[in-house]
């Protein structure tokens, strides 16, 4: 690299800094008379060297200081491997905090509507003893909580090192999903003058193994397609079979046009619609995803018949030995029931004018004597904190001014209740050590946000 150095002195070679900078290392060695490391940069010809350089004390017999031998290592390319590793680590920081911040901003977008659809579900459900209108409210509500399930399960993929997806293995009851799928469908039945029927008395009884989520996804797909591609005026009926091995199938039937055998396994194919125009309804995925959700849970889907009469598809699952009830159905929440008894005054702090209203319309209906005030800011809701006799906060911790910890952090002292569309163990634990009672998920739970709020004003009315 340096050629031939015979004869010459540092000065010689490098430029004046550095000839300061090896003197200085040549003095700490001498001083200490022990021998030292030294990690430099050295410039010859305009190109930046590194060097790993070992210096030592050269003593003669009577122990006096005569030289200072050394061995130079040039670490170039390890040094320059080191820093492409460094900024790679850090595109990759970089990458991972903004599709954390994807993710949060995805999350909150989806959870806001679906807050007002199944808030007001709940509320609708509370307002009447019509049968047919609590029936409404109720499918409004299972297809809103089918909705939330997907996009849970599409933010827990994109997360940074979220697990592949999988499935459980749920103990299901057969005859409540097929239920809860023919009400999620009915409106799309009535819109193609289709009726409905089923036969579900195979499965009395019954449970099946596998993940209620994929199941109920691969039964509303088998039951919108049949009605669909039936006829107008025509009938779809899903009925239930015991089959060998233990097993029970979900048969979906419609009368529309029969498939031809050669074309029955190119139907679970992706984007493969038998030579139909892009105009087609749908993605042409939905029976390649069924398959593999099917597959993952031990179990099977086809087309069983097919003729001039309709198309029978089925899907196929083990049957759970010994299962006695079905642990992810819906939960039947406890009718929402009005306290007059409470009183408070209470500060939401929400920038979406639909959450607000509905926050309106929850608390007017179930805490008629709880004052509400509404601010859509966080620098505006700590003015309003600090002038106003506010009993409770409740806040949304995405605001466009403040994010949601600082507004946690100058309302410190004051009950705060947080209201958010994502929810990490590291966001709840930030939140409460800031001082918040509670944190609810969005959308949140009428029934819920009503204990939490008379949890908080139990004391203020006893006062």
């Amino acid at each position: 690299m340096f050629g031939s150095c015979a004869g010459m002195v540092d000065a010689d070679v490098f430029r004046r800094d550095q000839v300061r900078l090896l003197s200085a290392q040549d003095e700490h060695v001498a001083m200490r008379e022990q021998p030292f490391q030294f990690h430099h940069e050295l410039w010859f010809r305009e190109r930046r060297l590194d060097y790993l350089t070992i210096k030592f004390p050269l003593l003669a017999d009577d122990g006096e200081l005569y030289a200072i031998g050394g061995f130079a290592t040039d670490v170039s390319l390890l040094r320059r491997a080191e820093d492409e590793a460094l900024e790679a680590w850090r595109a990759a920081e970089r990458a991972s905090d903004t599709k954390s911040h994807l993710i949060a901003q995805v999350s909150h977008e989806l959870r806001a509507p679906l807050q007002s659809i199944l808030g007001y579900s709940q509320l609708l459900k509370s307002l009447t003893h019509d049968s047919d209108e609590v029936r409404i409210s109720e499918s409004i509500a299972n297809a809103g909580e089918h909705l939330l399930s997907l996009a849970n399960d599409l933010l827990d993929t994109m997360r940074p090192g979220a697990p592949a997806s999988s499935v459980s293995g749920d103990a299901i009851d057969p005859c409540q999903l097929v239920n809860e799928v023919i009400e999620m469908i009915r409106p799309l039945a009535a819109q193609r003058m289709v009726s409905l029927g089923r036969d579900v008395h195979a499965g009395l009884g019954l449970y099946v193994r596998g993940d209620r989520r994929r199941l109920k996804q691969v039964l509303i797909n088998l039951m919108s397609n049949a009605v669909r591609y039936g006829v107008a005026h025509g009938d779809v009926i899903v009925r239930l079979e015991r089959v060998p091995g233990s097993r029970l199938r979900f048969v979906v039937v419609n009368d529309g046009a029969s498939i031809r055998p050669e074309h029955a396994e190119r139907l679970f194919a992706p984007f493969d619609r038998l030579g139909q125009n892009v105009s087609a309804e749908g993605s042409g995925l939905g029976l390649a995803l069924s398959r593999s959700f099917m597959e993952a849970m031990d179990g099977t889907i086809g087309i069983q018949e097919s003729s001039a009469a309709g198309t029978a598809f089925y899907l196929e699952l083990p049957i759970a030995a010994g299962a006695s009830a079905d642990p992810f159905a819906p939960a039947r929440e406890a009718p929402l029931r009005v306290r007059e008894d409470v009183r408070g005054r209470v500060l939401h702090v929400e920038d979406s004018a639909e959450q607000a209203q509905l926050m309106r319309d929850a608390l007017a209906r179930l805490l008629p004597n709880v004052e509400l005030l509404h601010e859509a800011s966080g620098r505006a809701a700590l003015l309003r904190a600090r002038t106003s006799d506010v009993d409770l906060l409740l806040v949304d911790m995405h605001l466009p001014d403040l994010s949601g910890e600082e507004l946690l952090a100058g309302l410190a002292g004051l009950d705060v209740i947080v209201l958010s569309g994502l929810v990490t163990t590291e966001g709840v634990a930030r939140a409460r050590a800031l001082g918040a009672i509670d944190y609810l998920a969005k959308p949140v739970d009428l029934a819920r946000l009503q204990r939490a709020i008379v949890a908080s004003l139990g004391s203020v009315t006893a006062l």
